[in-house]
């Protein structure tokens, strides 16, 4: 199957015309960061229980992603996937300490879920500090306003970050790509593009919005 090439729309200071590098790992976390749980998908426990945000666990994301793309696909609707990444956490857990690290996640996972509460939306942690925004019968502008949106409140919760070259606050960088599904594709793609995004938010100074849109 040959992928689409995407096009990239950016909030900022971003260059769309910017190359699409491999992106590298996340901000990598001592060895001490909480483990994903992998067991009931209705788990939502991230060291504990996480503030009731709805925010699930990956595996809850990967099954209702594939049920998600198939009922667009049969109903010709778009799909569309914010991938969020809390900028500078590395710095937040060595200055702080991995507790108030995981309290971090909360907070930012309570923020997600109080945005994007529609009816079939879903959030899910996807590792480490990353996030996962999946939100049915949305097309790619109506995404873009739900990632500012989702942003914009993360920063305005004014989580101290004092080591951290973006802001004085904890932020968040945001991919985000949507599009019809069709059943010869895979859900992956989806993914792909939405994270594609999310390292050119990043590469761009971060605390920003990217988008990706398949030609």
């Amino acid at each position: 199957m040959v992928r689409p090439t995407p096009r990239v729309a950016c909030s900022g200071t971003g260059d769309p015309d910017h190359p699409h590098p491999e992106r590298p790992p996340p901000d990598e976390l001592p060895s001490q960061r909480p483990a994903l749980p992998h067991g009931d998908p209705g788990d939502l426990r991230l060291r504990g229980d996480v503030d009731p945000a709805s925010v699930l666990v990956r595996r809850s994301l990967d099954e209702r992603l594939q049920a998600e793309w198939n009922r667009a696909a049969r109903s010709g609707t778009p799909l569309a996937v914010l991938f969020l990444d809390v900028d500078n956490f590395k710095a937040y857990n060595d200055h702080y300490g991995h507790q108030a690290g995981d309290t971090c996640l909360m907070r930012v996972a309570a923020v997600l879920g109080s945005q994007v509460k529609r009816a079939g939306d879903l959030c899910a942690r996807y590792g480490g500090e990353e996030f996962v925004a999946l939100m049915p019968q949305t097309p790619t502008s109506q995404a873009r306003l739900m990632a500012e949106k989702v942003r914009s409140a993360v920063e305005e919760a004014s989580i101290p970050h004092e080591h951290s070259p973006t802001a004085p606050v904890v932020t968040i960088s945001c991919g985000v790509a949507a599009f019809v599904p069709t059943l010869d594709r895979a859900p992956e793609q989806l993914l792909h593009m939405a994270d594609q995004a999310l390292y050119l938010a990043k590469e761009s100074g971060r605390n920003r919005v990217h988008q990706v849109d398949p030609e």
